[in-house]
């Protein structure tokens, strides 16, 4: 894959990036060189959600495409180098302050064990010193699919695990944050249990 976009984008250097993150994912290579290095910040029902990188407009196609495929072939490196953005950005959000938890964002489809939130939020943990729980459980109401389209995520509902009253500042991480859908609800089932939480995107 790395072949193909470096001959449509020849201002792409592989090798450079390849020497710099020491990573071997073409994937993730692409996606780190093209994402745009910006950190966003927005709101949605009184919940607030920060991202590490934002979506390039002109070849926003190929760099989804690209996230596709790391879903499919992430490796150690790809995820600790991701998992290690959102850890500094969350870290900053906080001046420091720890954080209990590290909850990934479920996903809506019962026919995956593990989403790509779930499978990144270890790697989020180990960098900041806790732990990730999978305190949360997502449904899609209704018909569903194994797409991400935004009408399908105003479909997203989630519910707790159990019923332990819960304390302290978690961090809600996801991969990609599009309309903050996912987030806000996330947030307000872990408010209803005691907790408070900062929400954390690779990409929106």
């Amino acid at each position: 894959m790395g072949g193909v976009y470096h001959a449509a984008f020849p201002f792409l250097d592989i090798s450079e990036i390849s020497e710099k993150y020491k990573a071997d994912n073409s994937s993730f290579l692409f996606l780190e060189k093209t994402l745009l290095r910006k950190i966003s910040h927005k709101e949605r029902r009184g919940s607030s959600f920060f991202s590490c990188r934002s979506w390039r407009l002109e070849i926003k196609r190929l760099q989804v495409s690209s996230f596709r495929n790391l879903k499919q072939t992430a490796d150690e490196k790809s995820l600790g180098l991701i998992g290690g953005q959102i850890a500094d950005l969350a870290s900053r959000i906080t001046n420091g302050e720890p954080y209990r938890y590290v909850v990934p964002v479920p996903g809506g489809s019962s026919r995956k064990k593990k989403n790509f939130a779930s499978i990144l939020a270890p790697f989020v943990a180990r960098r900041i010193g806790t732990v990730s729980r999978d305190l949360l459980e997502g449904r899609i109401e209704g018909k569903h699919s194994t797409s991400s389209h935004p009408m399908q995520s105003l479909r997203f509902q989630v519910s707790c695990r159990d019923d332990e009253a819960g304390r302290g500042l978690v961090l809600l991480v996801d991969d990609v944050a599009t309309t903050g859908v996912h987030f806000s609800r996330c947030v307000e089932q872990l408010r209803e249990r005691g907790y408070s939480a900062v929400c954390i995107s690779w990409v929106s």
